[in-house]
């Protein structure tokens, strides 16, 4: 009696279902057949439709168009951001070093002790250099900079 109350109903059974021999979608169905020995280049024309490659020579063009277009805006942006750049300092460094050396005995070549004197000094000279400067925009000169170069 116990087992018989686990059973929760019939054992499932699938339903019937008609397939169509045919479907309505499929009546004109065109198999593929593709081209792969012709060029890529200009594919369209295998559809020798003179409308299609007057639209296509016309996105050609538009498309130089919109790449120009592109590059002013990227000129724009880039001159805004120089502009801007005026608002923070400016830090620059340099760094250099000399080696000299004084001779003795004069008839030598540089860098060799051909004459057997006792040769002169020589010195390592090292120079390092750090500059900032920075504008304070009291009149608001860099600020009506930076916004002459937005409207553009």
């Amino acid at each position: 009696m116990l087992a018989g109350g686990c059973t929760v109903g019939p054992d499932y059974v699938k339903p019937a279902v008609e397939t169509p021999s045919a479907f309505k979608e499929a009546q004109n169905w065109k198999v593929a057949q593709p081209r792969d020995n012709l060029p890529r280049d200009r594919w369209w024309e295998v559809f020798d439709d003179p409308l299609l490659n007057g639209l296509v020579a016309q996105v050609e063009i538009n498309n130089q168009n919109v790449k120009f277009a592109e590059a002013n805006v990227r000129q724009a942006r880039a001159l805004t951001d120089q502009a801007r750049s005026a608002f923070f300092p400016t830090v620059t460094g340099n760094a250099s070093a000399t080696r000299a050396g004084g001779q003795r005995g004069g008839g030598a070549s540089s860098g060799s002790n051909a004459t057997g004197g006792g040769g002169g000094v020589v010195a390592n000279l090292y120079n390092v250099s750090l500059d900032a400067t920075w504008e304070l925009d009291l009149w608001g000169r860099v600020r009506r900079n930076v916004e002459s170069s937005e409207t553009l």
